[in-house]
């Protein structure tokens, strides 16, 4: 089962401001992983201050590696950022960068970093596409956050791509070990694995079937490395969710007030037989809360 626990929130009875926002269906669980993030990012901010912060995180497709990242950004990174820096221009730049399919490394290479430039700034020097000029970079003055996350599609898991991984954290970003810029750059890296053994369209090489558990150990020892030149997280896996987790957070949340689970929650994991993920719930619970709905 996912890590959902949510044993750090109110108790039933205690009423807590209901969190508002586009992105309240995003909270419906994931508890554990938010409480993750706190501690080494707060942690992080003050042993080492001012260095590139790298989290890695990894589960199966459906599990939305992205909007929990949204959610960081929302209900925690921007917060924080207000309350140290006071009113700012903005608090955080997200910057998703897309890679595009392509088999050579070093092609690979140059596509990871055009990703970056290309969402930073229409005019740059091809030639000095470096971390330190991006950490530089004047479209980030107003920014004390800085959040750049890339999806890696792994369902072909390659040699070509733990190389790829490898020289993008150690190497590229080592330029920047020594911190002091001007934005707190965090850095998700999000492996996204087959669903079940349903595997998805390749963007990396020739098809292979995929092993979890090869890849969990590759991402142990990347983590390791780069902790030796910055602060690295591998989170918990992203996994099926809780039930009763999932019932009690959407009463916190303000969209369900009965004791029973809603009848629609109850539905979704017997006809999931208790494998249910997090998109799956985050898409009917938007169209609930679009549909203002106070409880279900």
């Amino acid at each position: 089962m996912g890590h959902g626990r949510a044993s750090h929130l109110p108790q039933r009875g205690l009423k807590a401001a209901r969190p508002q926002g586009t992105y309240l269906h995003t909270m419906c669980d994931r508890s554990h992983h938010v409480l993750q993030f706190v501690k080494f990012f707060k942690t992080s901010l003050l042993s080492h201050s001012g260095l590139p912060q790298i989290y890695l995180l990894y589960g199966e497709a459906g599990q939305s590696h992205d909007s929990f990242i949204k959610r960081l950004i929302v209900d925690k990174i921007k917060p924080y950022a207000a309350s140290t820096k006071g009113e700012l221009e903005g608090a955080v730049d997200h910057i998703p960068a897309h890679i595009d399919p392509v088999n050579e490394l070093d092609d690979l290479k140059d596509n990871l970093r055009f990703s970056i430039f290309e969402k930073v700034a229409s005019r740059y020097d091809p030639a000095r596409m470096l971390a330190s000029e991006l950490c530089n970079h004047n479209k980030f003055k107003h920014y004390p956050f800085v959040v750049l996350q890339h999806n890696f599609e792994v369902a072909d898991w390659d040699e070509g791509l733990r190389e790829l991984v490898e020289w993008y954290l150690t190497t590229y970003w080592a330029e920047a070990a020594s911190g002091g810029f001007p934005s707190q750059f965090l850095i998700f890296l999000n492996f996204i694995y087959p669903h079940g053994s349903q595997p998805l369209l390749s963007r990396f090489f020739k098809p292979k079937k995929f092993s979890k558990n090869s890849f969990n150990e590759f991402l142990l020892r990347i983590k390791d490395k780069v902790n030796e030149l910055y602060p690295c997280l591998l989170f918990d896996e992203l996994g099926y969710l809780n039930q009763k987790d999932v019932c009690r957070t959407l009463s916190y949340l303000g969209v369900h007030d009965e004791e029973e689970c809603p009848e629609w929650l109850e539905e979704l994991f017997r006809k999931k037989r208790g494998k249910v993920r997090m998109a799956e719930v985050e898409r009917l619970l938007k169209s609930r809360i679009n549909m203002g709905a106070a409880a279900y």
